[in-house]
């Protein structure tokens, strides 16, 4: 065992000295300190059992320093025995009861009593150990709870994933333990037998679920049979009656196989139960059909032929003259003299049909397109089989038919319908989350440390909404809001939702993207723009009020029904915030959006201002986005590279343009509503939205008349010279 490390805190030296030598003895670790700032120095750098605290102490009391120690979870649960003198009077009473209160296990009296000390010592010192000991004990015992409950956790689910299974398998299964007792079954074999939870067979046996005592024996002869030889019996054929139905009788193919343990000992039987009624009656029906051939033939609800290799009819019964239009099977086999010709769609169907029967000799629902006689098309479904002479000559074809058009139309129908149940789902949830929904069919959620949230509301729309139709409200909100859904696209942001005439998205989720605060911007600049399409009756153009804030959140879906992909998080709050506090055809950002923007975009500060629910927020409002800086050197290159001088020239002109036109706009953002004609044109260009010019000029490098005469790159219209006033005036107020 190692040994017990002990400090001894005590600024008198004889005191000190006096318990070193006795528990150093004791073979006990001992390190020593003088006053409370040395004892603090020594816990820092040891890990001590016990601390002997002298009551009085030079640079405080040792009162204050157990109580400092008790407060630190490092040393808290170190005992502390107190040491004190003696007055005889009330402070040595005192003193104690202080040392109990503020967390010591004991007090020694000075002078000390040897032997108590010794005592005292190793009692608390047990005292410590046998906590140790219990704390380490309690905590393998909550670790082993745990993992009891985790590995109970994980065969509960493994036992219902199981269940799950075994009631989604079409056929019957059962098993019994070597008693032939049930313990359990699947569904399929549960309501066949006429029972309403798998569950409830437990514990019976034939007998108690067979009326009929001689097949219940039948049963368990069969089972007996399977244990005592561990040998499976396979494909053996019973009957039994429905419980349902008017116990009309089934047909079963049944398959037995013993269950081992894992000694290899037989310990019960494993059933699988095929449920072949219709292939039974249709094999009996088959029966029937060759002791009558030439009836059945005449009368058959399949189309039933013969024909030659070459594709000529040898017989056709009236069924299959019918499928395909004709009057009479004698008329069929008159003018369908070439079958690959002829009756196919597609002619290089007989060549496939004639490969597959060369090599198989039988084909089973091969399925075609064909012609009618009046040159409709269907589709039929053949089974045939090459017939042979005794010495394996082939004679004929010899097949059926049926027509399969309805089937394929619903199977068409069937996949036109899963293809927009698929759309529909990725128009109501993006592709990735929509992916793993089908998958876990669960709730999902994920955190995204920095994504941006766009709010926006279409101003003065409410009262507007109360004096039209609603068939004009929902179409007039369908073509903003599909432009929205447009824009959205475009720049990559996810749309979430539509509330009345609110409209919310999110860049950056759901996947991480870097730039999802600058795409989420254009977005919200090109909302501007685009709003302005949209007018109301009396010739009023709508406007928008946007709200932006960038920050964390949670995005996923819950529920089981009517799934919807959602955000929730504060930074989604204070999106909307910023849009409902915001003003008519403007952009409102928070400060953390701005930050991620930089200088890539114009901003101008709206000043600290009061957000509800939050206090005072300094925001910015979003004005545009500068230009690309002009480069330089470009235009001597573009000169020098075309030979024509006058390119280098133009792009001299054009930057002194650049900085005329800065230095003399006004100051101030765009008003949203003017109607400006140079920035209408230059957000055209931008888009693409306008017709382009001659052909030949702008295909043209060498044509000057097809390069812009303000000297810039087309931008969007909050880009232009509004968005140059605005960066000077933000510069004054910085």
């Amino acid at each position: 065992m190692a040994r017990s490390s002990l400090l001894i805190v005590d600024d008198r030296t004889d005191d000190r000295t006096l318990l070193h030598r006795l528990l150093a003895h004791e073979g006990y670790h001992i390190l020593l300190a003088d006053n409370a700032h040395q004892a603090w120095q020594q816990l820092k750098h040891h890990t001590f059992d016990l601390i002997l605290l002298d009551v009085y102490l030079p640079d405080r009391s040792g009162f204050a320093l157990c109580e400092e120690l008790k407060a630190n979870p490092k040393t808290a649960d170190i005992p502390i025995i107190f040491t004190g003198s003696s007055d005889g009077g009330s402070n040595g009473s005192l003193d104690k009861i202080q040392a109990f209160k503020v967390g010591g296990v004991d007090y020694l009296i000075k002078p000390f009593a040897l032997e108590e000390v010794l005592v005292r010592v190793n009692t608390h010192l047990k005292i410590q150990r046998a906590a140790k000991l219990v704390a380490e004990q309690n905590q393998r015992l909550i670790a082993e709870v745990a993992e009891h409950e985790k590995t109970a956790a994980i065969l509960q689910e493994q036992k219902q994933y199981l269940r799950i299974i075994l009631d989604n398998i079409p056929q019957q299964i059962f098993w019994k333990n070597a008693d032939l007792v049930f313990l359990g079954c699947n569904r399929s074999w549960a309501e066949a037998s006429g029972l309403g939870d798998p569950e409830s067979v437990i514990g019976k046996t034939d007998q108690d679920l067979i009326e009929d005592p001689a097949i219940a024996e039948q049963f368990r002869a069969q089972d007996r049979r399977v244990i005592e030889t561990n040998q499976p019996i396979s494909h053996q054929l019973l009957r039994k009656y429905r419980h349902a139905e008017g116990g009309q009788p089934i047909w079963l193919d049944c398959y037995r196989v013993p269950i081992h343990d894992e000694a290899g000992q037989v310990i019960g039987v494993l059933g699988v139960l095929d449920d072949i009624t219709d292939r039974k009656l249709a094999a009996d029906a088959l029966q029937q059909a060759e002791e009558n051939y030439r009836s059945i033939f005449e009368n058959a609800l399949e189309g039933i032929f013969q024909a030659t290799w070459e594709g000529r009819f040898m017989s056709v019964n009236p069924t299959l003259a019918r499928i395909c239009g004709y009057e009479s099977p004698q008329e069929m086999m008159e003018l369908i003299t070439n079958v690959g010709q002829q009756l196919y769609v597609r002619s290089h169907r007989r060549e496939e049909f004639l490969a597959y029967m060369a090599q198989y000799g039988e084909v089973s629902n091969f399925e075609s397109e064909v012609y009618r006689k009046d040159g409709r098309r269907i589709w039929i479904s053949e089974t045939v089989r090459s017939v042979y002479d005794a010495g394996g000559k082939f004679l004929y074809f010899e097949g059926m038919v049926q027509e399969i058009t309805e089937r394929r139309k619903t199977e068409l129908e069937l996949r036109q319908q899963r293809q927009q149940s698929e759309q529909l789902l990725l128009n109501i949830l993006p592709q990735k989350i929509a992916q793993r929904l089908k998958m876990q069919q669960t709730a999902m959620a994920d955190r995204f440390e920095s994504a941006t949230v766009l709010f926006a509301d279409i101003v003065g729309f409410t009262e507007w909404a109360s004096q039209i139709q609603a068939a004009e409200l929902v179409s007039c909100l369908n073509d903003i809001f599909s432009e929205f859904d447009r824009i959205a696209e475009r720049y990559g942001v996810e749309k979430i939702k539509t509330i009345g005439d609110a409209y919310m998205a999110v860049g950056g989720v759901p996947s991480a993207h870097p730039n999802h605060a600058i795409n989420t911007a254009r977005m919200a600049l090109e909302m501007q723009q685009a709003i302005g399409q949209f007018q109301r009756k009396n010739g009023q153009t709508f406007q928008l009020r946007i709200g932006l804030n960038t920050g964390p959140l949670v995005a996923g879906v819950i529920g089981i029904r009517k799934f919807i992909y959602d955000l929730w998080g504060d930074t989604v709050n204070i999106a909307s915030r910023m849009e409902s506090q915001g003003e008519a055809a403007k952009i409102q950002v928070t400060a953390s959006t701005a930050a991620l923007l930089g200088d890539q975009f114009v901003l101008e500060p709206r000043g600290p201002w009061q957000v509800r629910g939050r206090g005072e927020m300094l925001t910015y409002w979003l004005v545009g986005e500068r230009p690309p800086a002009p480069d330089p050197d470009f235009a001597q290159r573009a000169g020098e590279s075309t030979g024509d001088p006058r390119i280098s020239s133009l792009y001299a002109l054009n930057n002194l343009s650049d900085l005329n036109n800065l230095s003399t706009s006004n100051p101030g953002h765009a008003d949203p509503d003017r109607s400006d004609e140079g920035d209408g044109h230059t957000g055209d260009q931008q888009t693409g939205d306008s017709p382009r010019g001659n052909s030949d000029s702008e295909d043209d490098p060498k044509d000057l008349n097809s390069i812009d005469h303000n000297g810039q790159t087309p931008t969007h219209p909050a880009r232009s010279g509004a968005g140059h006033a605005v960066d000077r005036a933000t510069d004054a107020h910085s």
